[in-house]
């Protein structure tokens, strides 16, 4: 049997081409892109809100269920915090929580190899002293009267939206591109999987950092500082600086620094793809901002909800865009290097094993004959063992 689109002999009786990654059984999903069946997980479609799967992508496979118990049992600190009238713990928990479940997927998934010191401090150490230093200047800078702009209902101020609309998302954004931009260019972290993991990182760690600092007066002021509290109020708070903010500035990033690092070997550098991915994370951070403006321009329960809507909505699609682009790089990437009769990155040789169905790999595989899984999508040691052609340990 030969595949359609890519014309490689595919196995009789094979769901899904091992050269390209089509769907033998759908003309949709050939042609179409196989939308659903998301190449990194292929029990998903591409279009899903699994916010694991989407940004801890060489998890998926393996343990998504491991980091998905972690986000909830971390989340019920802070809840729990806010039931216990603890504003200041809630808040610090609900900073650190996504950030942590982010270091350990780097370290479980050996995405560091052995270079623990630049990738950490590439990632996440710098994002982290960059968003201390810049939330810092603007937030007591160049607001020195509106430190707490982001909760009144003060009316509309020209100053405040130029700063908070335009100049934190855009100037933030191209501050976090620094660290994984700086990876992207090394050649053992050229993979776009890994532009994507270093993306989510510096936006995940600047999120948390500058949570603590817009908050500083309410984390280090203590329970006291607070009367009156309505836990429901806080517990949106809570999950929007929490979640929705490290969400959407981690997709955002993991954006434009995958459109740095391109489909194939080898990084793009400074292309039109890459201002353009560029353009569109920022875009995502003044829409953010602007939603979280709004929300500061009103009162009562049209603030929270205004806040989590809009908040809510630029984190879906964000995260959508994400799983759209690692989807299309992997079967593009695939299908070229099968055309040239190239071996793509990642390729199966030698004793090879689906991370998804653990079923063998033929030959020159891109992706699993029988899931459809792509073999990019694992963890390094596993990528190690796959392209090792006498099948090395495992």
């Amino acid at each position: 049997m030969t595949c359609p689109r890519c014309n490689t002999d595919v196995p009789h009786s094979a769901p899904f081409c091992h050269g390209c990654g089509a769907d033998q059984t759908s003309a949709s999903g050939t042609t179409a892109g196989r939308r659903h069946r998301y190449a990194v997980n292929p029990g998903e479609p591409v279009l899903s809100m699994n916010v694991v799967s989407s940004l801890m992508p060489l998890a998926s496979q393996s343990a998504p269920q491991t980091y998905r118990h972690a986000l909830l049992a971390g989340g019920a600190i802070p809840v729990i915090a806010v039931l216990l009238g603890w504003l200041p713990v809630a808040f610090a928990a609900a900073a650190l929580l996504v950030p942590a479940v982010y270091l350990v997927y780097l370290y479980d998934v050996n995405e560091w190899e052995d270079q623990p010191v630049p990738v950490l401090g590439l990632s996440m150490l710098l994002a982290g002293a960059l968003s201390f230093a810049f939330t810092l200047v603007w937030h007591t800078g160049w607001l020195p009267d509106e430190v707490g702009v982001t909760r009144a209902s003060d009316g509309f101020s020209v100053r405040s939206f130029v700063v908070l609309c335009l100049a934190v998302p855009i100037i933030g954004e191209l501050l976090r591109q620094i660290g994984p931009v700086l990876l992207a260019r090394r050649r053992r972290f050229d993979d776009l999987i890994d532009a994507v993991t270093f993306g989510v990182a510096a936006g995940v760690t600047w999120a948390a950092v500058e949570t603590f600092v817009v908050e500083r007066s309410l984390i280090f002021a203590g329970p006291a500082s607070v009367a009156h509290l309505d836990a429901s109020a806080w517990w949106i708070s809570i999950l929007h600086a929490g979640v929705i903010k490290p969400t959407v500035y981690g997709s955002a990033t993991a954006i434009a620094v995958a459109a740095y690092s391109g489909i194939g070997a080898g990084y793009d550098g400074l292309t039109r793809r890459y201002g353009v991915a560029l353009g569109e994370a920022m875009g995502y951070g003044v829409a953010f901002q602007a939603g979280q403006f709004l929300a500061g321009r009103t009162d009562g329960g049209t603030r929270v909800l205004i806040s989590l809507v809009t908040g809510g909505v630029v984190a879906a699609v964000a995260v959508l865009r994400v799983r759209m682009i690692l989807h299309a790089a992997l079967l593009e990437s695939a299908l070229e290097a099968t055309l040239a009769g190239t071996h793509g990155q990642s390729a199966a040789h030698g004793e090879a094993f689906c991370g998804n169905c653990d079923m063998p790999l033929l030959e020159q595989a891109h992706f699993c004959s029988a899931c459809g899984a792509s073999v990019r999508s694992v963890p390094k040691t596993r990528r190690q063992f796959n392209t090792t052609l006498d099948g090395g340990a495992s």
